[in-house]
């Protein structure tokens, strides 16, 4: 077996980071902006891989991107001066008026037709990618 250095490619590194998590088992996991760094099929591959490894144990995710969170998590906890804004599933989430009110921003909610598709990918329809 051939033994190399890790680059600096963040997709490999994500994954080598990604393998030492799923051999350890720990009971909970703590991800801060997984994939921040990673091309949009790699997130969505690192936060399926993230889902599947939470069915037997707690997984906290810290992300930024709202558009992927809103998508890819069953409980969205938003943070507003250092306490919990709002707490619930996206859809309650994205509907409460505090939602807007926590970001300081009036954002415009946009009915998708799932027969023409989001822009963003669904994570399950990614095919493996190599760990």
């Amino acid at each position: 077996m051939q033994h190399r250095e890790l680059g600096d490619d963040a997709g490999e590194r994500a994954r080598s980071v990604l393998a030492a998590v799923m051999i350890a088992e720990p009971p909970v996991l703590l991800a801060d902006e997984p994939g921040a760094s990673l091309d949009i099929r790699h997130r969505l591959e690192l936060l399926r891989r993230l889902r599947a490894m939470a069915t037997d144990r707690i997984l906290v995710v810290v992300m930024h991107d709202l558009e992927t969170a809103l998508r890819q998590c069953d409980r969205i906890v938003v943070m507003a001066a250092g306490r919990v804004a709002l707490d619930g599933a996206p859809q309650t989430v994205l509907a409460n008026p505090g939602f807007d009110a926590a970001f300081g921003v009036a954002f415009q909610r946009v009915a998708i037709d799932p027969t023409r598709g989001p822009l963003l990918p669904d994570a399950a329809s990614l095919p493996p990618a190599r760990l």
